[in-house]
């Protein structure tokens, strides 16, 4: 039912699925995903092909269970609980538990210590690959 009222208000039918959930507490996202649903209303392009409905229920799908190769930052800003996995073959090196607040502030003192501790644990800068796996040997 939500959705339906964030139709009538003017967004999109993509739009408006996604900010029903986000608004739900069901799925967490930065408003540029909004930004992006709003080419999937009434079909791609205004097509009126594929529902918006479905288009936006399908980018919620991505958003909650998708693949993911994101920064740290991100991974905090998104979950509520950060498993880190050792290399192969994968085990869990430590699960981090992101008691923070929504919306979260990136430039929080707390939000910036997960994001260290999480670093730390992976042996990264937050942005790139474990510094193992950048090194090469000289020949």
């Amino acid at each position: 039912m939500k959705a339906a009222s964030k139709y009538f208000e003017g967004y999109t039918c993509s739009e408006a699925i996604l900010l029903s959930l986000r608004e739900d507490g069901v799925l967490s996202f930065p408003d540029t995903l909004v930004k992006a649903a709003t080419g999937f209303g009434a079909g791609v392009g205004l097509s009126r092909q594929m529902c918006g409905c479905l288009s936006g229920a399908v980018m919620a799908i991505g958003i909650r269970y998708g693949r993911s190769r994101s920064s740290v930052e991100e991974s905090v800003f998104l979950a509520d609980r950060v498993v880190v996995l050792t290399n192969r073959p994968a085990k869990v090196k430590a699960t981090i538990t992101v008691d923070l607040p929504r919306p979260r502030d990136p430039y929080d003192k707390t939000f910036v210590g997960y994001c260290a501790e999480i670093s730390g644990l992976l042996g990264t800068d937050g942005h790139s690959r474990p510094a193992m796996a950048r090194t090469r040997r000289s020949v």
